[in-house]
Order: structure tokens, then C-alpha cells, then sequence
């Protein structure tokens, strides 16, 4: 790690590193790219009222579809427009543009035109109950739970860790070490604080730790994902993530974002470096394609580093479009 050495001299700071020169050019092409966007802003004589309305519901966020007042166009059809110039103008200053729909995945949101996706898929992640029953060394009946997270599709598949679907190895080995004989199991989506039993269960596609499993026909509204599964091999180091899980016992769904790190195992794990914690097996992971998520994983285990201070990595399991 290369540090920057300062030195006071009447109250300036003298800068000697030889990081400095690349740190001053940098600020002055974010300067340059500020005045050309607020010079865009003002010649845009014809906009006369801008609204943005900004809700926070629960974990994620709503943009409304507030319009420029005497034009038909909402705010995303507008900044669309201002990108554009803008990175056109880029393009003459030779430098790199990233607002541009390009078919790659996206490192930041500014071509998210609705934020609504992320209380979409917030409210299309599940808690995932396990339940088994064991008879003890006494004949004795004992009953176990435990939890995971899980996307919910719109063909009432459900998309989760396998090991979150495996009663004995998770009851057995990872939390309790029982050694009673497993005789049940039976797993459920929690929904509303009502338990809705899960069948078809599917584990350890592909040598992934996935699993899949199907939502009984009920007539209740549930909020399902609807996008598409993305293709991992497109992602870069720095391309933005988003997770939803009920890791460390929430009872709420708790979206936060990350980045692709680097592959794990190949064509099998990748890394991302948001923070995952118990429950939070299952939980999916989205990329932004030009503006839209897109299911690229799920998150299995992590690593932990093990002392003070050291980011602990999620360790995100694969998925393929043939799990749909």
C-alpha cells in the first residue's frame, strides 16, 4: 500500500506522493463533466418544473412517475436525454463514458429509470422454513426449525440454497449436531406470518449449492420476480449487486448492494462483497443490465476472515436459466 506523505508549510499541504498527478487529473475531469451537465441543464429553456417525489417503503425505495410540467415526458425519459448528451460529450473529451445502454452489466444506477424493481424483488423474497422431527436415542419426538431466504418466480417456483431444502444435513451437522434419527421434514415460504407448505423439492443442481422447490396452488396474491436470469460470464470486478434476505433473524426482507468481487469456482461461485449473515442462505443476488435487474445468484456461505475490521465475502452460487 502506497501512502500519501503531506507537509505543512504555512498552513498548505504539500503533496509528494506520485499518486498526486493521476488524483489532480481525475479532479479535473469530474469538475469538467459538472460544468458540462449544469451548461446542458440551463440551455434546456422548455423545462420549466421539475418534481421528484422520493418514498421510502420498508427496505427499498419508489420513484414516481412525476412529469416535467408542459411536456409529456417523466423524469427517466429525461435524464435518459441528458446521459446521453452527456456522454457524448464524453466521447469529444475522450473520456469513458457509462451512461449509454451498452448490453454490459452496469457499475452504478443512473440507468435505473424505476426504482420500483428493488421493492419488487424486496417483496418477492421469502423467509424459508425448514422443519424436521427426529426420535431421540428415548424414542422421543423432538422438533427443529430453521430459516433461509428465497426468490419466489412467477410460475410459483421457488429458488433457494440446497442446504436450506436438506433437514438432516443442516439439522445434523451445522446446527445442533443431533444424532437422533431424522424422521420428517417438511418446508415451508413464510408469507404474512402464515406458513405455505413447499413441494417438488430439487437439490444440488449442476454441483451448485442450489435447490428449487414449488409453491402449492394457492389463491393468495403473492409478489413473484418476473425478470430475467442473467449470465454471470458477462459480469465484471465492480459491477453493482443487490442482495435480499432475512439474514441475522429479521423478520423483514433487507436489500443491500455490493459488488461483483471475482470468481470463486469456476462456472460454479463468485464473490461479492456485501456482507451475508445466518438466514441469509438462499438469498438472491441481482446485476443491472442496462438499467434492469437480472437474477444472477444465490447466496450460499461465506467467507470469514476472522479478526477485527476484515470484510467477510458472500460467496454467491450460480444460476442458470434452465432453473426458471
Amino acid at each position: 500500500m502506497q501512502f500519501i506523505e503531506e507537509k505543512r508549510v504555512r498552513g498548505m499541504v504539500e503533496i509528494t506522493s506520485p499518486l498526486y498527478p493521476k488524483y489532480l487529473e481525475r479532479r479535473n475531469k469530474k469538475e469538467k463533466r459538472k460544468e458540462r451537465t449544469k451548461k446542458i441543464l440551463k440551455s434546456a429553456g422548455r423545462i420549466t418544473g421539475l418534481t421528484v417525489l422520493l418514498s421510502a417503503l420498508g427496505v427499498g425505495g419508489y420513484a414516481g412517475y412525476n412529469y416535467v410540467s408542459n411536456t409529456n415526458e417523466t423524469i427517466g425519459d429525461l435524464e435518459r436525454k441528458i446521459n446521453k448528451i452527456v456522454s457524448e460529450s464524453d466521447k469529444i473529451a475522450g473520456l469513458p463514458t457509462s451512461y449509454l445502454p451498452d448490453g454490459k452489466y452496469d457499475f452504478d444506477t443512473r440507468l435505473i429509470s424505476d426504482f420500483n424493481q428493488l421493492l419488487n424483488i424486496s417483496n418477492a423474497t421469502y423467509k424459508i422454513e425448514t422443519e424436521a422431527v427426529y426420535v431421540n436415542d428415548d424414542g422421543i419426538e423432538v422438533t427443529r426449525r430453521g430459516y433461509g431466504s428465497g426468490i419466489l418466480l412467477n410460475n410459483k417456483k421457488v429458488i433457494t440454497a440446497a442446504h436450506v431444502l436438506e433437514a438432516d444435513k443442516t439439522f445434523h451437522s451445522i446446527l445442533t449436531g443431533y444424532n437422533g434419527k431424522l424422521k420428517e421434514s417438511h418446508f415451508y415460504l413464510i408469507h404474512k406470518g402464515e406458513r405455505f407448505e413447499l413441494i417438488n423439492i430439487m437439490k444440488r443442481m449442476d454441483e451448485r449449492d442450489i435447490g428449487t422447490a414449488r409453491l402449492e396452488e394457492k389463491d393468495i396474491d403473492f409478489t413473484y420476480f418476473d425478470g430475467d436470469i442473467g449470465e454471470y460470464r458477462d459480469l465484471r470486478r465492480g459491477n453493482l449487486l443487490y442482495a435480499v434476505g432475512y439474514g441475522a433473524g429479521s423478520d423483514e426482507a433487507r436489500l443491500r448492494d455490493g459488488i461483483f468481487s471475482s470468481i470463486y469456482e469456476k462456472d460454479i461461485s463468485f464473490t461479492y462483497s456485501g456482507g451475508v449473515n445466518g438466514g441469509d442462505s438462499g438469498c438472491p443476488v441481482f446485476a443491472v443490465m442496462d438499467g434492469e435487474l437480472e437474477l444472477v445468484g444465490i447466496v450460499t456461505r461465506k467467507i470469514y476472515m476472522g479478526f477485527e475490521g476484515a470484510d467477510d465475502y458472500g460467496i454467491i452460487d450460480i444460476v442458470s436459466p434452465n432453473y426458471k
